[in-house]
């Protein structure tokens, strides 16, 4: 009976951990989508044609800025289907985000809130897989 117990106090523990991991990716993708909408919007406003922004990207060499947070952004995606893939995905686009934009305390802050629910997702994994060992 105590083992019965800890297994659901274990199985709620890992099931608000996976929501809470879903719900913070969410909000982040969220804002990550609205503030590249903003901005696209901006440009094409100022004169721009449709595809002047995404050519500015590419051809102004702010490919490696933009890169690692598009990559954060599917790997958040894939997070929702397969934890450990898009934790892991993620998480090292996260740290080439670091390595992107240089190791400045409001950029490792910035990367450090962001990367909360990779590792959030990775821990459910890793504990989840745990679990199903036992």
């Amino acid at each position: 009976m105590k083992h019965e117990v800890s297994s659901l106090e274990e199985n709620s523990f890992l099931k608000s951990l996976l929501w809470t991991a879903r719900i913070y990716g969410a909000v982040l993708l969220s804002i990550v989508l609205y503030l590249a909408a903003t901005e696209y919007v901006e440009e094409v406003r100022n004169g721009a044609s449709l595809l002047d922004p995404v050519r500015s990207i590419i051809d102004g060499g702010h490919i490696l800025l933009f890169l690692p947070w598009v990559t954060a952004s599917l790997g958040l995606i894939i997070a929702f289907w397969k934890e450990g893939l898009g934790g892991g995905i993620s998480l090292l686009s996260f740290i080439g985000a670091i390595f992107a934009l240089g190791f400045h305390v409001a950029v490792f802050i910035v990367v450090s809130i962001a990367s909360v629910p990779s590792i959030l997702f990775l821990i459910y994994w890793w504990k989840a897989s745990q679990a199903n060992r036992k």
